[in-house]
């Protein structure tokens, strides 16, 4: 059975130009406010030369966005960056019966039960042409040893929707790469 969980959501539809940060790096980078303080700025700062996780996270994504700062090819976009390891399996898909409903699912064989990364929790990042969704761990979500989750969406997901799942650590100190999938 799938673990359940609850996402932030942020229709795009409500983001205005104050939620939206655009960073002038050799060309714009337009990206949603709430998902640099949520998610790329603490899985990037600590890898980051100068701390700055931001500029990191530009510098190495600079070529997915486009010369009017929109991201262009999502496939392409590294969006976490840590040492936490990566599931060698898994699989991302809009379940036929919910059109609002994705199921997460990963293998965890790579570890032993003992394994303190088998606490790790399940994050989300889910693009539409018209919402943003995100989890980005707080505690109460899915864990790596569980092996999958469920996520429902109160929205319709129509159309192309990217899907890029990691997991972080309990005091949120580091990260595994996103893996990402398009449904």
């Amino acid at each position: 059975m799938a673990h359940m969980m609850q996402c932030k959501k942020t229709p795009a539809k409500e983001l205005n130009f104050s939620q939206i940060e655009t960073f002038d790096f050799n060309r714009k980078v337009a990206l949603p406010k709430i998902l640099i303080e949520e998610i790329i700025k603490p899985s990037w700062d600590k890898c980051a030369d100068d701390g700055d996780g931001v500029q990191a996270f530009i510098q190495q994504n600079i070529a997915v966005f486009g010369w009017d700062g929109q991201l262009e090819d999502l496939s392409k976009l590294i969006l976490t960056n840590g040492t936490l390891p990566t599931p060698e399996g898994y699989d991302i898909v809009k379940c036929d019966e919910s059109e609002n409903n994705i199921d997460i699912m990963w293998t965890t064989d790579e570890m032993e039960e003992e394994d303190e990364r088998m606490e790790d929790e399940l994050c989300f990042v889910i693009f539409t042409p018209k919402i943003l969704f995100f989890h980005a761990g707080d505690g109460d979500g899915t864990r790596r040893k569980e092996g999958n989750a469920s996520v429902t969406v109160p929205y319709d997901l129509e159309g192309k929707v990217h899907v890029f799942a990691f997991f972080v650590n309990k005091d949120r100190s580091d990260y595994s790469l996103a893996w990402y999938e398009e449904v």
